[in-house]
């Protein structure tokens, strides 16, 4: 039953975090990466979110450097 909750929990952590990427919010979505790993049941889902997140830090690093670029330029 535990198992189970923690699945369901993986899984709505995970789906919002790709609906944030989707949407260009990887602040936002490496929040709910950072969710979906404590809630992995498996170390494939483990590495999975674990991946996600930090693709998703160095996207919103990306962006707020280009930002400040074009904040400079303008």
């Amino acid at each position: 039953m535990v198992k189970h909750r923690l699945n369901t929990l993986y899984k709505e952590a995970a789906e919002t975090a790709v609906a944030l990427e989707h949407q260009g919010r990887y602040g936002e979505a490496a929040s709910y990466w950072t969710h979906a790993i404590r809630f992995a049941g498996h170390y494939a889902n483990e590495d999975w979110a674990q991946s996600r997140l930090e693709f998703c830090q160095r996207m919103g690093r990306r962006i707020e450097a280009a930002n400040r670029d074009n904040k400079r330029a303008a």
